[in-house]
């Protein structure tokens, strides 16, 4: 997902205090990446600032290469959320959807605002969040 979304999804993650599973970030590419088992997330409906990516192969930092320590591999990627070899832990998906929906959301409503000229406060806007099933 784009930075800003992933930042935001991040933020409400953390203030939820849900336990976050591997977490990459990749500057050149303006993205922030949760790492998630193969059909982990195949019910999500198409979202903007979202690609669910399902197959294919991915480049990644050793573990210790971390943001918090100012460094990146290679392919730009560092870890925000280094995985744990000894725990097979992911970011609940349902925690990380809502995360998302609350993001898309708010820039959908500050967007909307700024064309109407007022500002608009997440705590205004109704949220329209899809329930889980």
């Amino acid at each position: 997902m784009t930075t800003t979304v992933g930042v935001d999804a991040l933020r409400v993650l953390d203030g939820r205090r849900v336990t976050l599973g591997p977490v990459l970030v990749c500057p050149p590419r303006a993205t922030v990446e949760f790492l998630a088992p193969r059909g982990y997330c195949d019910w999500w409906p198409p979202q903007p600032s979202v690609r669910l990516v399902s197959s294919g192969h991915i480049r990644w930092p050793a573990p210790d290469v971390t943001l918090l320590d100012d460094r990146q591999a290679e392919c730009g990627r560092s870890w925000i959320v280094p995985p744990l070899i000894t725990v097979g832990q992911y970011t609940p998906i349902g925690d990380l959807y809502k995360a998302v929906q609350d993001s898309l959301h708010d820039h959908i409503a500050a967007a909307e605002a700024a064309t109407k000229g007022r500002a608009v406060t997440s705590a205004q806007a109704p949220r329209h969040v899809s329930t889980l099933r």
